[in-house]
């Protein structure tokens, strides 16, 4: 069966090749897996050339960093804001892209083993301080044991795919794009809506606050030229209706949250028609976030297995 091309988010970058090349399993490269021809999307680096010349071996890993914890924030009993702080040697060797929409790292108490590791997404990051702030819910073991950290935690990354068709914003310019938020998925929006403003995109943002209360993005875009509206649980095709016919032309839509959320969102843009790609939070299963565990992998409609902590595709959904 042949493989469908992906885009894989690590291509080209200080990480490629990764160990999947030494086990022929490459996402990018048809002649890393074994192919006769090259069939590859191109990324400005060839990766095969690149792993010949290292030797036939994957680069390194993510690090680990011993990180310290500056301000814990309770949103409220369950909901939390930490701003860690990165070693400086650290910060500027390899956090370089870490304001990047869809970055996230592991972090685990520093009394606890690499079985304790959760991903979360960066939410803010101050380069002046080298600094990044996470938000996260208490829901279970690693997160209550998160919650316990009181001065120094481990910190592994910077990881990058958080954000599936994250592509679709790089030549986005002077547009508009509506997120539709719920609950704690309002963290990887933050770097996203800031990346989009950058680029003069006017944002509209649909939040439907869930378990956690409040707009605690808010926060972090005070400044900025963005628009905020309630998304309602009981009639979010209510919600949203008015705010697509006043939009005269959108170029991009978010949509952040569960998977039951996100079908939700989905059913109301489709009966507008609306040919516009569509980003949404990556809600799989993310334990080493290198490829290797095969937590993340899914299938699509041709059988094809997808890890899903690397592949990113342009739809930026992977089983429709």
């Amino acid at each position: 069966m042949s493989k469908k091309i992906m885009d894989c988010i690590d291509a080209g970058s200080d990480y490629c090749p990764c160990y999947l090349a030494e086990t022929g399993d490459c996402i990018v490269c048809s002649l890393i897996r074994g192919d006769k021809f090259c069939n590859c999307n191109w990324t400005g680096t060839c990766i095969y050339n690149e792993y010949m010349w290292n030797g036939e071996k994957a680069k390194n890993l993510r690090g680990e960093y011993i990180c310290k914890l500056i301000n814990k924030e309770s949103l409220d009993e369950y909901t939390k804001i930490l701003t860690i702080k990165i070693p400086q040697k650290a910060y500027n060797s390899r956090f370089k892209d870490i304001r990047e929409p869809g970055s996230y790292v592991f972090i685990r108490n520093i009394k606890d083993n690499s079985s304790f590791n959760v991903p979360m997404s960066v939410m803010h990051v101050d380069s002046s301080k080298n600094t990044i702030e996470i938000a996260y819910r208490i829901v279970g073991i690693k997160t209550k044991a998160i919650d316990k950290i009181q001065n120094n935690l481990i910190l592994t990354g910077p990881f990058s795919n958080a954000i599936l068709g994250i592509k679709n914003i790089k030549k986005l310019y002077q547009g508009t794009t509506l997120f539709l938020v719920r609950g704690i998925s309002q963290a990887p929006s933050v770097l996203l809506a800031q990346r989009l403003i950058e680029k003069n995109n006017r944002i509209v943002i649909g939040v439907d606050n869930g378990i956690v209360k409040q707009i605690f993005m808010k926060k972090y875009l005070d400044d900025k030229d963005v628009a905020f509206f309630h998304l309602d649980y009981d009639n979010y095709d209510k919600s949203i209706s008015p705010i697509l016919n006043k939009i005269e032309k959108l170029n991009l839509i978010f949509i952040g949250g569960s998977n039951s959320f996100k079908e939700k969102m989905k059913n109301i843009i489709e009966r507008y028609n609306l040919d516009v790609p569509i980003l949404y939070t990556n809600n799989n299963k993310i334990c080493c976030g290198e490829g290797i565990c095969g937590a993340c992998i899914v299938e699509d409609d041709k059988g094809n297995k997808i890890r899903t902590c690397k592949a990113n595709t342009k739809g930026g959904d992977f089983v429709d």
